[in-house]
């Protein structure tokens, strides 16, 4: 019984010093400033001219207008 409780002590304990002192690994978190973050607004727009890149190689004659990228407004990592 003895060792029971231990076990069970044992495990809670660990449970709380590592179950709450930070992000899980994996997890998504928002990435701050994202409006003046440069790195963010450069992939934001290297993204964008991508994919219409691939929508003018897809599609031969030019049907439709390109998007055009103004702004990166929430990112997460």
């Amino acid at each position: 019984m003895k060792n029971l409780i231990l076990a069970l002590l044992i495990c809670l304990l660990f449970a709380l010093s590592n179950g709450y002192g930070g992000t899980k690994v994996g997890s998504m978190r928002q990435i701050e400033d994202v409006k003046t973050n440069k790195e963010v607004q450069e992939l934001g727009r290297f993204s964008m001219a991508q994919d219409n890149r691939s929508q003018r190689k897809s599609h031969q004659s030019n049907v439709g207008e390109e998007i055009q990228f103004l702004e990166v407004v929430e990112a997460h990592r």
